[in-house]
């Protein structure tokens, strides 16, 4: 491939380990960003490989794009802190890239393990199978937007608000992914482990709901709609995340506006569910999700 191709793809998946304010693309194209300033080993890797007169990237330099010295990084996969999550955060943000550029199905692991640098083997070792690595992107995207969140309701008393950032955020850290969550969505409602529903999932999904249960400390609600109120917010959403994959509406603001309206509708239902007129009705619904196994 031509070596501004590779080069291009290299700076991309430097700029995920970088974060969300890494500056690599000037590198490789017009427009992409501004240069290295704060990276002077890998700029200098990078000269060297512009007077290199062989039409590809040299082995060497593509590793130096791809992984660097550049901490610290923000893809939060839980493994040790040494050479092994260094290499796990470098194949994620390569997969990353190549499931944004061509789509999850047509990527490869053969192919992530080229473009990280590896042998497939190597790559395996790490993950082993696509479907690991999307699952470590869930977890990646579930730590980032939990760090959103809290950075957006640090001085936030109401619950209504704080919600509403829970919302918008989960939005958010996912607006880079709109594609991919599209071309993913048959695994989330299928029979998978990476399904919403599956025991796989089962932590992500305590982690999604305690940061919905944490954003209601304070709320008016009472205790015997709370858990049920958490589980209803929870599945509100996924659905604003399956809508918000679908929505052409310029910056997808009728995704925006849905949060807004949706979260006035919840807190007028779940307000009049906790008057003891309608104990019978709450007694019955719980029971009906107790017997799901979605409460309990």
């Amino acid at each position: 491939r031509p070596a501004r191709a590779v080069l291009g793809r290299s700076v991309r998946v430097l700029d995920l380990l970088l974060g969300a304010g890494g500056r690599a693309g000037a590198l490789a194209s017009p427009g992409h960003g501004a240069a290295l300033a704060d990276h002077p080993h890998v700029v200098s890797t990078h000269l060297r490989a512009s007077r290199c007169p062989r039409r590809g990237v040299r082995a060497d330099v593509r590793r130096a794009a791809l992984c660097g010295s550049t901490e610290p990084c923000p893809l939060s996969v839980n493994v040790p802190r040494a050479d092994g999550e260094r290499t796990r955060r470098r194949i994620l943000a390569t997969a990353l890239v190549l499931f944004r550029e061509q789509g999850f199905l047509k990527t490869t692991m053969r192919q992530i393990a080229a473009e990280t640098g590896l042998s497939l083997g190597a790559a395996y070792h790490h993950f082993d199978s696509k479907h690991a690595l999307v699952a470590a992107y869930y977890e990646d995207r579930m730590t980032a937007h939990a760090r959103a969140a809290r950075a957006g309701w640090s001085d936030v008393q109401d619950p209504r608000e704080r919600l509403r950032i829970v919302m918008h955020t989960a939005l958010d850290v996912r607006a880079a992914d709109r594609l991919l969550m599209r071309e993913l969505a048959p695994l989330v409602v299928s029979g998978s482990e990476l399904s919403v529903f599956a025991s796989e999932t089962s932590a992500l999904r305590g982690r999604s709901q305690a940061l919905l249960d944490e954003a209601l400390l304070g709320s008016p609600f009472a205790e015997e709609v709370r858990d049920i109120l958490v589980l209803g917010l929870w599945v509100l959403q996924l659905g604003l995340l399956l809508y918000y994959s679908h929505d052409k509406s310029l910056g997808q603001r009728k995704t925006r506006d849905l949060v807004d309206g949706s979260l006035s509708l919840v807190f007028a239902v779940f307000t009049a569910l906790g008057s003891p007129m309608l104990a019978p009705i709450r007694a019955q619904l719980r029971k009906v999700l107790e017997d799901a196994g979605l409460l309990g």
